[in-house]
């Protein structure tokens, strides 16, 4: 079984260097680049979003903002359950005096509107396009078992009575600091108060970044010698954020590939 483990790792690595022997370096080098300016033209929706959210913060500076989305969006591939976030927060936390952690944390759902609402309408072209699996019949839509709710109805009703009695007798003790709390994540979208300035401030600048990641992904398709059209493209976008959005099983997919013709084709699982 080791040597089949060795033999398989081999080949592989064969096929690695064989492909990265064909890659054209100016091209890949010109993906990463394009790739770090679309980041950094994001970063100033976010700075936009933190300045609405604290007015007098004058010692914040873009080039301030744009380090720490960087630094913060570098370890979040690198750290588990996005901890590069909670670096990000952190340093720019040091720049205004008196900010709040809540408030900066909130400060992020503003930041995704935009991006939710492409990705949303990324997987809906895909979807219908054929490129993403659409559950047609029951077993493969999800299912929640009650079995238990069935058996024992009473005993589940006084569950769910105890659940609600006690988060209420916990919102009653934290009423106070409940408040608090919720007026520090409203200062963090204060930004969406003011639709124009969310637009020109935030949008506008997230678009622009899509459009030159498109242009990464296009310059990263080309250097491997994959079809570059803008359909396999925005697919290719597709397919990076879908998942956050709709969780796919990677089995039931679709992936696009290159036929023998050098044309995108749909590769289907077979059934089994």
């Amino acid at each position: 079984m080791l040597n089949d483990v060795l033999r398989s790792a081999h080949h592989a690595l064969e096929l690695l260097l064989d492909r990265a022997a064909s890659v054209d370096p100016a091209l890949a080098l010109l993906g990463v680049v394009l790739y770090i300016l679309a980041q950094a033209v994001r970063t100033r929706g976010w700075h936009t979003i933190i300045r609405a959210a604290y007015p007098d913060a004058t010692g914040l500076r873009a080039r301030h903002t744009m380090a720490a989305y960087l630094a913060g969006a570098g370890l979040n591939g690198v750290i588990p359950a996005r901890g590069g976030d909670i670096v990000k927060l952190w340093l720019v936390h040091r720049r205004i005096p008196g900010a709040r952690y809540p408030t900066l944390a909130a400060t992020f759902v503003p930041e995704t509107l935009f991006e939710t609402a492409f990705g949303v309408g990324l997987v809906i072209w895909a979807l219908s396009m054929g490129f993403l699996p659409v559950p047609v019949s029951r077993g493969e839509l999800p299912h929640v078992d009650v079995s238990f709710v069935i058996a024992h109805p009473i005993l589940s009703a006084a569950g769910v009575a105890g659940l609600v009695a006690a988060g209420f007798a916990m919102y009653r003790l934290l009423r106070r600091r409940v408040a608090d709390l919720a007026a520090r994540l409203a200062q963090g979208v204060t930004i969406l108060h003011r639709p124009r300035a969310f637009v020109t401030g935030v949008a506008s600048w997230q678009a622009l970044g899509r459009v030159i990641r498109l242009a990464s992904l296009a310059a990263f398709m080309q250097a491997f010698s994959l079809p570059v059209t803008p359909a396999t493209v925005v697919l290719v976008m597709a397919a990076q954020g879908g998942g956050r959005i709709i969780p796919l099983a990677p089995a039931s997919a679709r992936s696009p590939a290159r036929n023998g013709t050098g044309k995108m084709s749909v590769i289907r699982r077979p059934s089994t």
